[in-house]
């Protein structure tokens, strides 16, 4: 266990604000099409070609989609490698023509009430739009569900009186529909950050003096861990968020992953302050029994090594009854 591990362990107990991530923390990051516009069916493979390089459950839900729907349509041969702009999407260029897909706002969509677009971006559900020399040329409507230890999280955390936010990329209908589904307050839950805007909403809540948790799983969750006082990530999350995480949960239970670091973290400092008093009390009597202070009290020359023992064993007892708070 690494000194950071350490630090964050000892620190879980003082959490004040916890931060979630939205898809693939809150929600199982299993996305799937509901709703899908391609204008035009001669760029199907081309867009295929731009969703299949990447990993995010928006692009592998797009992939999965148009693959088994135009099965005999196949991914256009790449000319360039696919950039990914973590939080707003992917581009690539073929032949000279420059192929994007991610949120509309990234895109510079406009919607006007009449479009007939407007309903879908007003649903809680995820967008994701393709253009081609910016115009665009498919419409995608995504949803995911909730992971089923959600709700049990945010109750274990509210109950410890730990405020619960949600920063997400994705649109606030989304965000705002799976805050309603867990009980947090709309005006904690914020849609369409970027990486930096969530790092910016963790330093302003520290700056108000909040001890801050942050939850994530994704590339894009990466600066919002290391910049949280205890950033923690899912086991299946990406190697980046795992990495620069203080802690990885590995059980797919994230209320039972939650209960278990704050009720490790309370554990181990009250035993860290356990043995703290006994090393004080046991070093006093050792030192005023070895200047003669105690004078009616002896010790055989023999037994004297057995203060060692003494010394060591309760921390190693105390120490060692961690082992009753695994979960």
């Amino acid at each position: 266990m690494g000194a950071e591990t350490v630090t964050a362990v000892q620190h879980a107990k003082d959490t004040t604000v916890a931060v979630f991530d939205k898809t693939g923390t809150l929600t199982l990051g299993q996305m799937g099409v509901v709703q899908a516009d391609i204008l035009r069916e001669d760029v199907i493979g081309t867009i295929l070609a731009l969703v299949s390089q990447d990993s995010h459950p928006v692009a592998l839900a797009v992939a999965g989609y148009l693959r088994s729907t135009y099965p005999d349509i196949p991914a256009v041969p790449l000319s360039d490698e696919v950039r990914s702009f973590p939080g707003k999407g992917l581009e690539m260029t073929i032949n000279d023509v420059q192929i994007r897909g991610g949120s509309p706002s990234w895109l510079g969509l406009q919607f006007e009430a009449d479009s007939p677009y407007s309903p879908m971006t007003g649903k809680a559900l995820t967008m994701f739009a393709v253009t081609i020399h910016a115009e665009m040329v498919a419409f995608f409507g995504l949803s995911d569900k909730l992971r089923p230890s959600s709700v049990a999280a945010v109750e274990i955390l509210q109950r410890e009186g730990i405020q619960v936010h949600i920063v997400s990329g994705d649109a606030r209908p989304v965000v705002h529909d799976i805050a309603k589904q867990l009980g947090i307050p709309q005006e904690r839950a914020v849609g369409n950050c970027l990486p930096a805007e969530k790092v910016a909403y963790v330093r302003a809540l520290q700056a108000s003096g909040a001890c801050v948790m942050f939850v994530g799983d994704g590339t894009n969750d990466t600066p919002a861990l290391a910049a949280a006082d205890i950033g923690v990530a899912l086991g299946s999350g990406t190697d980046v968020s795992r990495s620069a995480a203080d802690v990885v949960f590995l059980a797919p239970d994230l209320a039972r992953a939650l209960a278990a670091v704050l009720r490790l973290s309370r554990g181990a400092v009250r035993r860290m302050r356990l043995n703290f008093a006994w090393s004080f009390i046991y070093n006093l009597f050792a030192v005023l029994l070895s200047a003669g202070a105690l004078v009616k009290v002896r010790i055989v020359p023999e037994y004297a090594a057995l203060g060692e023992m003494v010394s060591v064993v309760p921390v190693i007892l105390i120490a060692w009854s961690m082992w009753f708070l695994r979960c």
